[in-house]
């Protein structure tokens, strides 16, 4: 255990507030030689007196303003998100300037971002779709519910996140694909893991494809009308990386004219999405707001993850921290 003293500051978000206070809570019990603080509003934190003392910031998705001001003004030594995204903080350049660590949630929303990929996947192998419309019209006919045995599962983003759905999809018998920057021996899951300059050649195998994909410059609309016509006119896309990484327009018109079979959005290029966005009443297509890692014990996963860093830090190196130029 360190025997320095480290200031930590913790800018909390409302939505979890009292769960984040009281995880936080067990990590001051456990390492005395943290004195930790938690903020919901940033002015707070400006005016206590962890303001030019923080050593360690542990923040959710915040402004980069306010990001930059406390890098500016604080001795900060390392920045951990509670989010696995980190797009909204490396394009700090004071913080790409200091060189320190920025560590994120990696991990801690795998499991309930993969189940929600399954659940998707179940809901169109099995028509639910259509046995709501029949509950809802009292009508009693079977009708085929097919298995996703031998079906084939294309991950563009087979990280933590991709891994972790291959992982679910394998319990199912399903025949997996890894698509990743660069390709690398099958593991345990996936009977390939090709680089993604290889994405046209498997998608049109692609019963089910998963987004998985961080946000990133070169990514932007890397799914569209092209890649979409790829397909099979049977196929599922499914997206839980970042909406900035789909097409949607082209999306809505595959729905549309049949191109594919459905889809399951998580996330969206812009968010909330809109009252008046064309995705709510387009054909055969299954929306959440950006919920699927929304867990009972999420705020538990992720300070979980910091714990973990902060061993690391405490002994002297911070093994996976974010790689500024791959944006994960």
């Amino acid at each position: 255990m360190s025997t320095e003293r480290h200031v930590v500051t913790v800018l909390i978000f409302e939505r979890y507030g009292n769960q984040l206070l009281e995880e936080m809570g067990k990590i001051a019990l456990k390492y005395p030689e943290l004195q930790i603080a938690c903020f919901l509003h940033f002015n707070d934190f400006k005016e206590s007196n962890h303001w030019g003392n923080t050593d360690i910031l542990v923040l959710h998705i915040r402004s980069q303003t306010e990001l930059d001001e406390s890098l500016a003004n604080n001795p900060i030594k390392w920045v951990h998100s509670l989010s696995a995204g980190v797009d909204t903080i490396i394009h700090s350049e004071l913080l790409r300037s200091m060189n320190i660590p920025l560590t994120n949630a990696k991990g801690a929303y795998d499991r309930g971002i993969a189940e929600w990929c399954i659940t998707s996947m179940l809901y169109f192998q099995k028509n639910m779709q259509l046995l709501f419309e029949q509950q809802k019209n009292h009508s009693y006919k079977l009708f085929q519910m097919p298995t996703l045995y031998r079906t084939t599962l294309v991950i563009l983003g087979y990280g933590s996140i991709g891994r972790y759905v291959a992982k679910l999809a394998k319990v199912f018998g399903m025949r997996i694909i890894g698509i990743k920057q660069t390709a690398s021996e099958p593991d345990e899951y996936a009977e390939e893991i090709v680089e993604i300059s290889r994405l046209h050649e498997f998608l049109p195998q692609a019963d089910f494809f998963v987004m998985a994909l961080p946000k990133h410059s070169l990514t932007v609309d890397i799914i569209g009308a092209k890649e979409l016509s790829l397909l099979k006119n049977s196929a599922v896309l499914i997206n839980v990386g970042r909406g900035i990484n789909l097409d949607e327009g082209a999306l809505i018109q595959a729905l549309y004219t049949r191109t594919i079979r459905g889809a399951a959005l998580d996330v969206f290029k812009n968010e909330p999405l809109s009252a008046d966005s064309r995705l709510w009443d387009t054909p055969n297509i299954l929306l959440t707001p950006h919920n699927c890692a929304v867990v009972d014990n999420v705020i538990e996963l992720s300070v979980n993850v910091f714990e973990k860093h902060l061993k690391e830090f405490f002994e002297g190196s911070i093994k996976s921290s974010v790689d500024f130029n791959k944006g994960y």
